[in-house]
């Protein structure tokens, strides 16, 4: 089985769609309207499962690296509005994506490194020290790049790690941004007992209400109070 996949790369030469092959371990769980991580060109990108089929007349074809979403975020439905809506507006496909899709679904690219044990003895003593540096980089700075950690600790020893596979990178993609949750009330201590000075009616009525119900959403404060998004950020900024 094969997968057609419209590539996150908003570019007009890449408005089409590129061929995959399905592994076994997908089969079952891959829809239309689902992300994938697919390789392109030297690296992976991000990708929309646009259609399944049984062939393909690709001759050389890769496979897709893993599946992000657990159940499709665009219905069969929305594929074939995409399409209209790209040939209407003289557009490309990615472009009505982007504006489709809420901000929530927005995905960053990140690389995070994994250091191998077991290495000490295949080691010089300056390599054994440099790798010792290495790996406390990392802990403090998990997503640094590839070029970050030649131009820090050379080309060279990061290319020997990397083919002696010491060490290995991850690539993957996680929300970009979050619903914004209120666990508490980020306020000065002496506003933790009573209603600061100097507010309208409203906006006592929002500090109250939040100050009663921290676990909410931004969402359900205001849907529930009745104030607006801007008056509860304005006081807990």
């Amino acid at each position: 089985m094969f997968a057609e996949i419209l590539i996150n790369r908003n570019h007009k030469e890449l408005n089409k769609v590129f061929d995959y092959s399905i592994p076994e371990k997908f089969l079952k769980e891959l829809r239309p309207g689902m992300r994938v991580y697919v390789p392109f060109g030297r690296g992976y990108e991000l990708g929309y499962v646009i259609r399944i089929k049984e062939q393909t007349k690709i001759e050389t074809i890769r496979p897709i690296q893993s599946v992000i979403d657990k159940k499709p975020i665009l219905t069969e439905g929305l594929l074939k509005l995409m399409h209209l809506m790209a040939e209407y507006y003289l557009t490309t496909e990615l472009n009505v994506l982007n504006t489709m899709l809420p901000a929530s679904l927005d995905l960053r690219k990140t690389e995070t490194w994994k250091i191998e044990e077991g290495f000490g003895g295949f080691l010089t003593e300056a390599e054994q020290e440099k790798l010792r540096e290495l790996k406390a980089y990392l802990a403090e700075c998990p997503e640094a790049g590839k070029k970050e950690l030649e131009e820090r600790f050379t080309k060279s020893f990061i290319k020997s790690c990397l083919e002696r596979k010491i060490l290995s990178r991850k690539l993957q993609f996680l929300p970009k941004a979050e619903e914004k949750t209120y666990t508490g009330i980020r306020v000065k201590a002496e506003y933790k007992v009573s209603t600061p000075e100097g507010l309208t009616e409203k906006e006592k009525t929002a500090f109250d209400f939040v100050k009663e119900n921290p676990e909410l959403k931004l969402s359900e404060i205001t849907e529930i109070s009745g104030v607006s998004a801007y008056m509860v950020q304005k006081l807990y900024q």
